[in-house]
């Protein structure tokens, strides 16, 4: 059994318009049986007025038609028919409009076609006549006007109910949203409120989207940065007081409070579309910066500039992050050599001895995404989180494979 939801603006427009054809076609029928009632007194008045014209006359020639009567009925576009060929058979198939009683005869009034045919009758005559001028009723026009606005009704009933249809399908993915399911793709094409309703509600899931993800990836980020400095100090502890100890637990410290740092600029990168502040610094700056983000001192990197002086506009942290990002992968699937970072006039490279990627780098741009058994140390997010903040530099990371090197690159 359909449901029917009294309270829904699909049911009560639809009731509206039930409501409003019945209401016009009740009217109409008022109006078409008002009209043929004043018609039906016009033709007893026409053709009693006629008929009482000519009886007297008959009359006078003794129940006979004469030319002169003929010829008068002619005039007023009347013809007298032959009563007995034309059969009571013939009458009995015509429509009979109206009756009426005169003085000593009996008259019926027959239509057919558009023309109207009288009986006139009594014991000793039977008179039957045709009025061969067109019937000039609007019944017609009428019920032909009544048939254009229902069809006019119930195009605009459609029309309302397909511009309305989108808030149904609204509805749903609303529902769809609140049960947490956020896969939701909804556009409207238009400019009616209907269809900007649906492209804002459209853009509001696809920010709200991205602001689970960047959650997702704010916390276990969190989770795999925040476990080498935690580590590090769980093993400065066991060690016994000295200065230098207490120095590397500072650095611990102050690693914990970096990254903290860090991970509130990644988690606004990703879940806002704010303009991000870009100014003039040396690479080697930010590479320094990146090795210190990384605790890295040198054991493992080789900084190979051949350009001291080279400059680029950009977000110190935001950079910063992405070049560290890169010299850990570099580190992290080297096979037992040093990474190598070379600044160039036109580029950063970072090459590291190892196998070739097994898939295109667009690949590796997903989110938690992971290519082999070595990488569970990792939540796959280091190249997600480079490729995020080098689009925000208008920058593309490209890799090329070459002497057994993975070499990864910035175009600057």
């Amino acid at each position: 059994m359909i449901k029917i939801n009294r309270h829904s603006i699909f049911f009560n427009i639809t009731i509206i318009f039930l409501i409003s054809m019945l209401f016009i076609s009740l009217t109409f029928f008022v109006i078409i049986k008002n009209s043929e009632n004043i018609h039906n007194n016009f033709l007893k008045r026409k053709y009693s007025r006629i008929i009482n014209s000519v009886l007297y006359q008959i009359h006078l020639n003794g129940g006979i038609v004469t030319k002169d009567i003929r010829k008068r009925l002619l005039n007023m576009n009347i013809e007298v028919l032959d009563a007995k060929k034309f059969s009571k058979y013939n009458l009995m198939r015509m429509n009979n409009v109206c009756n009426f009683t005169m003085p000593m005869y009996k008259m019926r009034v027959y239509q057919k076609a558009n023309h109207y045919y009288i009986s006139l009758k009594n014991p000793m005559m039977h008179l039957l006549l045709r009025d061969n001028n067109s019937d000039v009723r609007n019944t017609k026009f009428m019920l032909i006007t009544l048939i254009i606005i229902v069809i006019i009704l119930l195009f605009s009933y459609i029309s309302i109910i397909r511009k309305l249809y989108p808030l149904k399908v609204l509805q749903s993915k609303i529902k769809k949203l609140g049960e947490g399911d956020f896969d939701i793709d909804y556009k409207v094409k238009g400019k009616d409120e209907i269809s900007v309703l649906s492209s804002e509600f459209d853009k509001a899931i696809k920010n709200l989207k991205k602001l689970k993800e960047s959650r997702n990836i704010f916390l276990r980020n969190i989770m795999h940065e925040l476990k080498t400095p935690i580590t590090k100090g769980r093993f400065l502890t066991k060690l016994p007081s000295s200065g230098a100890n207490t120095e590397k637990m500072e650095r611990v410290f102050l690693r914990l409070e970096t990254l903290i740092n860090e991970f509130a600029t990644i988690e606004e990168l990703i879940s806002s579309e704010k303009e991000i502040i870009k100014k003039e610094y040396f690479v080697i700056d930010i590479v320094d910066n990146a090795l210190d983000l990384l605790f890295e001192e040198g054991d493992l990197v080789d900084i190979q500039n051949s350009s001291k002086n080279k400059k680029i506009i950009a977000n110190f942290k935001l950079f910063s992050i992405a070049i560290k990002n890169l010299i850990d992968n570099a580190i992290k699937y080297s096979k037992g050599t040093k990474a190598i970072i070379k600044i160039a006039d036109n580029k950063i490279s970072f090459i590291n001895k190892g196998e070739k990627l097994k898939y295109p780098l667009e690949k590796y741009y997903e989110p938690f995404f992971k290519e082999s058994s070595k990488a569970n140390q990792s939540f796959g997010l280091g190249l997600y989180i480079v490729h995020n903040i080098l689009e925000t530099h208008n920058l593309t990371l490209r890799y090329r494979y070459e002497n057994n090197n993975n070499i990864f690159y910035i175009m600057i």
